[in-house]
C-alpha cells in the first residue's frame, strides 16, 4: 500500500503508536509481529491488534476517528501489507 493510500484509509495517525511499540520490542520478536484486524471498543474508538505469530505477544493500538472497525476490515489485506512494509522499514530487514 502507498503513502496515498495510508492516509486515504486514515490509518496515518497510529503509524507512530506502532512504530514506538515495535522500538521497545527486540527485533527478533519485533520481526513477527503482524496484524490481525481491528475492533470497535466501548468508547467509540477503534483497536488496531498487533500479535506476535511466535510469541505470546500483543499490543492494540487506539484510533479515534470516523471509521469503525468494519470499514478497516475491509481493507484487512492493504493495512496488513502497509504495516509489515512500515516494520521491515524501521527494523532494516
Amino acid at each position: 500500500m502507498n503513502k496515498n493510500t495510508a492516509d486515504g484509509l486514515y490509518i496515518r495517525e497510529i503509524e507512530l503508536d506502532f512504530l514506538h511499540n515495535i522500538r521497545l520490542l527486540r527485533s527478533k520478536v519485533a520481526q513477527w509481529v503482524q496484524y490481525q484486524g481491528c475492533e470497535d471498543n466501548q468508547f467509540g474508538g477503534v483497536e488496531f491488534i498487533f500479535k506476535s505469530s511466535q510469541h505470546s505477544i500483543y499490543f492494540k493500538v487506539k484510533y479515534r476517528g470516523e471509521h469503525n472497525a468494519d470499514y478497516f476490515n475491509g481493507y484487512y489485506t492493504e493495512i496488513y501489507s502497509h504495516f509489515r512494509a512500515l516494520k521491515y522499514e524501521e527494523l532494516e530487514l
